[in-house]
């Protein structure tokens, strides 16, 4: 927390191993697309998003623990889980920081299309697949791990595809190295920061890309 700052919302996720977390602050996003939506989510992903125990739960220590299982047909499973609120928005004046810790296993040579993200949508998406707003909804990726390497990337997406002022679909990127390995030293990921684009710090980049949009 930066000083005088406020606590808007956060979870903690407080509960016994091997439980749900908390309805009242998360929605699980199930099977292979939204409603209406691109097919795989529009990324190609092969899972299937499941709200099994087994695929998401809570550790009993403080934490949120997703495992993404292959079945014994060859079929994938994994959790996705999206906050039921979609009004975080900054004071007037303010800014607004983003931020959670995470522990990434080593997955070695079995790493190729692991793809762990913590990331957030604009809130006109939601209910609204059919009409594929996307990306002038905005989408920040905060936290990205792409096939076990030791990097972690933020993307910044926005405007129009393809093109715009995000260059779509690649968006706008910028990666850092966390610790290694990566699961015995949890990693705090934040907009403030996450990482630099184009010798501009994340959030400086958002406040222009704001600016512009407008």
């Amino acid at each position: 927390m930066f000083q005088s700052s406020t606590l808007t919302w956060g979870d903690h996720f407080i509960g016994d191993a091997a439980t749900l977390p908390n309805a009242t602050n998360w929605l699980f996003t199930t099977g292979t697309s939204y409603p209406g939506g691109s097919a795989n989510f529009g990324t190609g992903e092969i899972e299937t998003y499941t709200d099994a125990i087994a695929n998401v739960q809570l550790s009993g220590r403080d934490s949120l623990q997703t495992t993404t299982i292959k079945e014994s047909a060859g079929a994938w499973t994994s959790a996705r889980i999206e906050t039921q609120r979609t009004d975080f928005v900054a004071a007037a004046g303010g800014k607004m920081r983003i931020q959670a810790s995470f522990s990434l296993p080593d997955v070695g040579n079995k790493a190729i299309g692991y793809w762990p993200a913590f990331w957030a949508l604009g809130s006109a998406l939601r209910g609204n697949y059919l009409h594929r707003n996307w990306p002038a909804v905005g989408e920040l990726d905060i936290m990205e791990n792409v096939n076990g390497l030791s990097e972690t990337w933020g993307t910044m997406h926005c405007d129009v595809n393809p093109g715009g002022a995000c260059n779509e679909t690649d968006g706008l990127s910028g990666n850092d190295n966390p610790p290694t390995p990566q699961e015995s030293h949890p990693h705090i990921r934040a907009i403030r920061n996450c990482c630099i684009i184009k010798n501009i710090p994340f959030f400086k980049l958002l406040q222009q890309l704001l600016f512009i949009a407008k």
